[in-house]
C-alpha cells in the first residue's frame, strides 16, 4: 500500500496527520510499528511527535494533578483557621451565658422562696415559669447546631442561637399570653405584643443569617434583635 502513495507528498503527509491526530498512545504505538517498514520517514517522524505531544500532555496533567492534592489540605487549613474561634471571644461569650443563667437561677429561687414565705405559692404556676425560663435556652442550642450544618453561618453559631433564643421566649409569649422579659414580666395583650415584636425580629434576622441580603456586620449580630427585644420592652411597658 505504501508503495503505490508518494509518502513525500505534503498534502498526503498533512491530511495523514489529521488522522492519527485523534487516536489515544497505545494505537499510535501499533501504528507507529507499520510505518516504520516504509522506504522513508516521512510518516515515522509524523508519528512519532503526535506521540511526544500526547506524553507530554499526560505528564502535564500528572503534574497538576499532584499540585492541586498539596494545594488542598493548605486551603482547608486556612478555612478552619479562619472559622476557629479565638479563645478570648470563647471565654467571653461563655461567661456571658454562665451569668445570665445564674441571674435566671437566683432570680427565681428569690421569687419561688417569697411566695412560700407569704404563702402565696403555686405549683402550676412555678412550673410554667421553670418552663418559660428553660425552653429558649434549648432553642438556642437547636440554634446553634443548625449553623454547624451551613457554612455561611458557620462563624456566626453563637448569633443564630441568640436568635433562635429569642423566637423561643417569644412563641411561648403568644401560646400562654405571659412573656418573661429582661426587664419586666408582661401578660396579656402587652405580652402579645412584645412576643410578635420580638419574633418578627428574630426571623428576619435569621433570614438575612442565610440569604446574607444585608453583611454588614451589626446586621449579622445577634445583640441586634436580642437589642429590639429590650427595647419592644420598654416602650410596651410604658404604654
Amino acid at each position: 500500500m505504501s508503495d503505490q502513495i508518494n509518502l513525500k507528498d505534503e498534502l498526503y503527509l498533512k491530511d495523514y496527520a489529521g488522522k492519527i491526530h485523534n487516536l489515544p498512545l497505545g494505537e499510535l504505538y501499533e501504528v507507529l510499528g507499520v510505518v516504520k517498514k516504509d522506504s522513508s520517514d516521512e510518516r515515522v517522524k509524523i508519528v512519532m511527535d503526535r506521540i511526544h505531544e500526547l506524553e507530554a500532555e499526560i505528564q502535564t496533567n500528572k503534574s497538576n494533578k499532584k499540585k492541586k492534592v498539596k494545594v488542598k489540605p493548605v486551603k482547608a487549613a486556612r478555612e478552619d483557621s479562619a472559622n476557629r474561634e479565638s479563645p478570648v471571644k470563647l471565654f467571653i461569650r461563655k461567661l456571658f451565658w454562665i451569668s445570665l443563667m445564674a441571674v435566671f437561677v437566683v432570680s427565681r429561687v428569690q421569687d419561688v422562696a417569697h411566695k412560700i414565705l407569704d404563702g402565696s405559692f403555686d405549683v402550676t404556676e412555678c412550673g410554667i415559669t421553670f418552663t418559660m425560663d428553660i425552653l429558649p435556652f434549648f432553642c438556642f442550642g437547636i440554634g446553634y447546631k443548625i449553623a454547624r450544618r451551613f457554612t455561611m453561618a458557620k462563624k456566626k453559631k453563637f448569633h443564630l442561637g441568640v436568635a433562635f433564643f429569642l423566637m423561643g421566649k417569644a412563641v411561648l409569649g403568644i401560646c400562654l399570653d405571659v412573656y418573661l422579659g429582661v426587664v419586666c414580666q408582661f401578660y396579656d395583650e402587652k405580652a402579645s405584643y412584645v412576643s410578635v415584636i420580638v419574633l418578627a425580629a428574630a426571623l428576619l434576622f435569621t433570614v438575612n443569617m442565610f440569604r446574607r441580603k444585608v453583611k454588614d456586620k451589626f446586621a449579622t449580630n445577634g445583640m441586634l434583635p436580642m437589642a429590639i427585644a429590650l427595647l419592644a420592652e420598654q416602650q410596651i411597658w410604658m404604654m
